[in-house]
Parts: structure tokens; C-alpha cells; sequence
């Protein structure tokens, strides 16, 4: 008659354990890799279907917008009016925060801007006028302020670009911290 020792048994138990634990593993791996595939797809998927603009909010503008620039996080903007209105305001609700008349002495002809945050008006007579706009953030009470501020890097006067008075058509515009 054949006998099995203890030691035997140990091993035979061992075994029987070990081939549970490879097994459990490997079907594992394969569920992890599964899974995987299924969330790259659910993230790949919506590239492949057709784009949809939904009108999420509105605002009541008294005037048409030349310029439209929108702050990196997208919680205020700002805008430049036909009537050379400069109006930042909260994209959530339309709240006007800051509004600033430029008194221009014609009508914009062309407006252009760059970066950072840069915008130069073109006008009928010839002349233009630089400004840059910034958006401040602050931190009060752990609370997001966002504080517009608007300078102008050449002073306030308007620049004679073209001396015969001629209508502004094209203009550009480029400034670094050396020139």
C-alpha cells in the first residue's frame, strides 16, 4: 500500500493553493487589460461623432463687438465696442464689472491684437491706440477673485501712424519685454 507523509501533503496542498492564486492572477491580468480597453474607447469614441454648439447663455448687447477676449479660465471677458466701449464682464451671468470709454475721436477702422493679452485699434484718421488688458487673481478668504485692469503701454495719447490722415486698414502689432 502506498502511504503519503505529512510532508507530501503539505507540498500536494500547497500545490493545489499556488495553482488557485496563478490562476486568479492571470485571469486578473486579463480583466485589468479588458477594463482598459473599454476606457480608452469610452474616452476615444466621442472624437469620432459629429460636433454639437449648444447656446449655453445669452447677453442683451447694445452694441456690436469688435474684440472678444476671454480670461485662461474662462470666468470673465472682455470686449471692444463699436463705439469704443471697453466693457470686461462675467461670462456666467453677463455682470458688467469694469466699463471704459476710450473717447475716441473717429470710428475703428481695424483692430488687432497679440500676445500677451495686447490689442491695437486702427482708426479712420490715421491714428491708433495700443492698450493691454490684464486679469488679476487674487485669493482672498481661499475664494477666486479675478480683478480686470487695463494699461496702456505707449500712454493714453492716441499715435499718429499715418501722416496724411488716411484711413487705418491694416495694422500689426508686436511687444516683449526688450522692444
Amino acid at each position: 500500500m502506498f502511504s503519503i507523509t505529512p510532508i507530501e501533503r503539505y507540498r500536494l496542498r500547497k500545490e493545489r493553493w499556488l495553482r488557485y492564486a496563478v490562476s486568479i492572477g492571470g485571469v486578473s491580468v486579463i480583466l485589468a487589460i479588458t477594463l482598459i480597453f473599454f476606457y480608452l474607447l469610452y474616452i476615444v469614441l466621442p472624437l469620432f461623432s459629429s460636433a454639437e454648439v449648444k447656446i449655453s447663455t445669452q447677453y442683451p448687447l447694445s452694441d456690436r463687438s469688435l474684440y472678444l477676449g476671454v480670461e485662461e479660465q474662462g470666468s470673465m471677458a472682455v470686449r471692444i465696442t463699436e463705439s469704443g466701449e471697453l466693457v470686461f464682464f462675467n461670462v456666467n451671468d453677463g455682470k458688467i464689472v469694469l466699463q471704459e470709454s476710450l473717447n475716441l475721436p473717429t470710428a475703428v477702422s481695424t483692430i488687432t491684437s497679440s500676445l500677451p493679452n495686447i490689442i491695437a485699434l486702427g482708426l479712420d484718421n490715421g491714428q491708433a491706440l495700443v492698450m493691454r488688458y490684464h486679469f488679476d487673481i487674487t485669493y482672498p478668504n481661499d475664494l477666486r477673485t479675478v480683478t480686470p485692469r487695463l494699461e496702456y503701454p505707449f500712454g493714453v495719447a492716441i499715435m499718429d501712424i499715418d501722416p496724411n490722415h488716411q484711413r487705418l486698414t491694416q495694422l500689426a502689432i508686436q511687444i516683449n519685454d526688450e522692444s
